[in-house]
């Protein structure tokens, strides 16, 4: 089971995405097994909003990310959204 930093909730491993953060570097970790500290969100592009919002990568990893980087991880897990969902037959 993993909680969703968006919103807080637990969900299956399936049912999430997970961002790592290592050496100093913010990513995306499609196949869920990358180094690092991870942190999960759903699947759900309101949920991954609040997240930014609330900034909740920055509490998940202990660091002050920049506008720069998290704009890049934002477009990424918005681009992997569209496919994944779409491939799953889901609506964003």
């Amino acid at each position: 089971m993993r909680t969703c930093i968006g919103c807080r909730n637990v969900f299956e491993k399936k049912d999430v995405f997970r961002v790592a953060f290592y050496e100093d570097k913010i990513s995306l970790d499609k196949s869920g097994r990358a180094n690092g500290r991870g942190a999960y969100l759903c699947k759900n592009k309101k949920c991954v909003d609040e997240a930014f919002k609330k900034k909740a990568f920055h509490r998940a990893f202990k660091k002050n990310f920049n506008n720069e980087e998290m704009n890049s991880l934002k477009r990424e897990i918005e681009m992997f959204l569209e496919t994944d969902l779409k491939s799953e037959g889901k609506n964003i």
